[in-house]
């Protein structure tokens, strides 16, 4: 297995934009792994390889394409079904 370029957390957090909290969060669900170079559950020892940082940030603008406008249409078209403010006030007496 062939390793490339390992990021600290600090250069991770640069190009992700994301809380260290996340980014350990993203670990521990798996989605964005990490290599632990002291072989124990110490944060301090993980490193990210740089290309699956990179195939990870592809992916998530990916998921978060524009939405179609055909979609956004029909949300913004249906009927608002609020009572009026006045109906209540008048229900109240």
């Amino acid at each position: 297995m062939t390793v490339g370029k390992l990021l600290t957390l600090q250069q991770v957090i640069e190009r992700t934009t994301l809380s260290r909290t996340t980014i350990y969060r993203l670990h521990e669900k798996g989605d964005l792994r990490g290599i632990n170079l002291l072989g124990d559950e110490s944060p301090s020892g993980l490193r990210w390889e740089e290309e699956s940082v990179e195939s990870w940030l592809v992916s998530r603008k990916a998921m978060s394409a524009p939405v179609r406008k055909s979609a956004v249409a029909e949300v913004t078209n249906r009927k608002k079904r609020y009572m009026p403010l006045r109906a209540v006030a008048g229900a109240r007496k």
